[in-house]
């Protein structure tokens, strides 16, 4: 049995909202079955819908194999409480959900087996927000922390094969 650290979304069963993100399924996706594996795993969720403006997390609930704490956004002023979280954890491994949350866990991984989940293709969307708003600003903020999650990484998933292959164009280019 191995102890996880994941880094996503608040889990649908969780929300306090009636409105639920597409990265909120997808955490659950990658839970459920580490959970089912009997694995430990200690979850800091990201709600993008909490009345707790300024609060860095709101709550913990823990039933022995999940410890969850739904935290307000996952803002990168929580590195430090992410980084006590998982070292007070002592996990085996680390997941991450999503773009977001991949380039959160970068700076406090440290020598710990990652594994991103590339949920969308982070790049593609920076490519269409640049041609909307006619500013390619957008591509190198994007580019700055995805390289990242590419550069740290040492497993990778992501939803379709489209974004499969968008994910080993951008390795490629690592030159991993």
């Amino acid at each position: 049995m191995a102890r996880v650290f994941i880094l996503g979304m608040s889990l649908p069963r969780f929300q306090t909202s009636t409105r639920v993100l597409a990265g909120s399924y997808r955490t659950e996706q990658l839970v459920e079955p580490i959970l089912e594996a009997g694995h430990e795993v200690r979850l800091c969720a990201a709600n993008y819908f909490s009345k707790h403006e300024k609060e860095r997390y709101i709550s913990k609930r823990s039933d022995g194999q999940l410890d969850y704490y739904e935290m307000n956004f996952l803002m990168t002023n929580q590195q430090d409480q992410l980084r006590d979280l998982l070292d007070e954890y002592s996990p085996d491994c680390i997941v991450a959900v999503t773009q977001h949350p991949s380039h959160l866990v970068t700076a406090i991984a440290r020598e710990h087996p990652l594994w991103c989940d590339l949920y969308g293709a982070v790049m593609a969307e920076a490519q269409a927000k640049a041609s909307v708003y006619k500013d390619n600003s957008h591509l190198n903020h994007f580019w700055s922390t995805e390289r990242h999650v590419l550069a740290r990484s040492d497993v990778f998933s992501t939803c379709s094969s489209f974004q499969e292959h968008f994910l080993i164009g951008e390795l490629t280019l690592m030159g991993r």
